[in-house]
């Protein structure tokens, strides 16, 4: 009996565009007011922030997770940091779980590699895709003497989850506003999303997927 589980994180940058102050200047005996405006945008290659597999320095090299219950036949994939969206992506996060106990843990890092601080502004779990949950379990079978008995797995299915924390701050929902959580320049963040099976005891009486929505983390040069 396995049950497998899917995930995909994606990190999205947020490009500051800052208006400066209008000035209005004259003096007593002028002819003439001066309205001066003007408006700076901060470039996508200013402000970056990447995921790396190592603190110290950009790389791509797949993330190998750590696995609770392999000994019960628990096992997970290499996640990968894709370099054609800008190292912003990282997927393939999947686990097979045969029992509660069992946990993926998969560490990297929020990189800035830019010219300004950058701030966690927000983490969001979305949906998954076409549903109104983020998270979706279905039965490998729903007919015949193999057939998953839907109250079992939905129990099993409660029990299951992924969560992400960011420097030690865990998440487990979507926040819309976070403050005073900043990774200065040419620093690094530890990344830690954790696929698990709560030791609760719940089984299904077969196998069924896991499917979960993306978890976006939000990151700007403002606070």
């Amino acid at each position: 009996m396995k049950k497998d589980k899917t995930s995909e994180i994606l990190t999205v940058i947020a490009i500051v565009i800052g208006v400066l102050g209008l000035s209005v200047g004259f003096s007593a005996y002028s002819q003439t007011l001066t309205i001066r405006s003007s408006a700076e945008v901060i470039p996508e290659d200013e402000f970056k922030v990447e995921f790396s597999t190592k603190s110290d320095e950009t790389s791509t090299d797949p993330v190998t997770p750590t696995v609770t219950g392999t000994e019960d036949g628990a096992s997970a994939t290499n996640a990968i940091i894709d370099t054609n969206q800008n190292n912003l992506l990282i997927k393939n996060l999947h686990a097979v779980f045969t029992k509660p106990g069992q946990k993926a843990e998969y560490t990297f890092y929020s990189k800035n590699t830019g010219k300004y601080l950058a701030y966690l502004n927000s983490v969001a779990f979305a949906n998954v895709s076409g549903e109104n949950s983020p998270k979706k379990c279905t039965a490998r079978y729903t007919t015949g003497n193999d057939a998953v008995t839907p109250t079992l797995m939905n129990a099993a299915c409660n029990d299951i989850r992924v969560t992400v924390s960011a420097n030690n701050t865990l998440f487990t929902e979507s926040v819309a506003s976070i403050t005073n959580h900043s990774v200065a320049i040419d620093a690094s963040e530890t990344i830690v999303v954790t696929i698990e099976y709560l030791d609760n005891n719940h089984l299904a009486d077969g196998p069924f997927d896991i499917a979960f929505g993306d978890i976006t983390l939000a990151y700007s040069s403002v606070d």
